[in-house]
């Protein structure tokens, strides 16, 4: 048996932690394309309307998750609901998706535009409400900007005014 000095028996164990850490950390890394998604996202909800702060939200964080390579975003607003808190709408080529984040649930919600039954809308001042009526129930966004109210407004009506209804 080598007697081995203490300080490169506490050099390698450190060594070894380090290593431990750095590959820990390193396998919940996200990769080029995951990187890049994101980012399509983001751009996607700027050219919404959506701002800095809006920007940082869980729930507009939480969209680069839910939505698909092959999905964009086409219109979206974010809004406070009367007991929830922040909520975002945000309007795909495909669906629309409803989210709304707390400390300990999630709600998500995703419509097709078939069942889309209408959107109604109020303006008093600066910002807008925004309902939306489906057949899951009715979901009310207050405290909207203009900007993304209107183009998410026209977006939902041209879509459902251009589709027929299936029965």
């Amino acid at each position: 048996m080598t007697n081995q000095p203490r300080t490169s028996y506490l050099y390698d164990l450190f060594s070894r932690l380090v290593k431990r850490l750095s590959d820990y950390y390193k396998s919940g890394k996200n990769t080029d394309k995951d990187i890049k998604h994101k980012l399509r996202v983001t751009e996607e909800l700027r050219d919404a309307g959506f701002n800095a702060l809006q920007l940082r939200n869980t729930e507009s964080r939480r969209l680069a998750g839910i939505i698909e390579d092959n999905e964009h975003i086409m219109a979206a607003i974010c809004g406070h609901t009367l007991l929830n808190g922040v909520s975002v709408i945000a309007a795909t080529n495909k669906r629309v998706i409803y989210i709304n984040h707390h400390l300990f649930t999630d709600t998500l919600d995703e419509f097709n535009y078939i069942s889309i039954s209408g959107i109604s809308y109020s303006t008093n001042g600066f910002f807008w409400s925004v309902t939306m009526h489906s057949g899951l129930g009715d979901r009310t966004l207050e405290r909207i900007r203009g900007v993304q109210a209107k183009k998410f407004v026209g977006y939902i009506e041209s879509l459902c005014i251009d589709r027929p209804y299936e029965i």
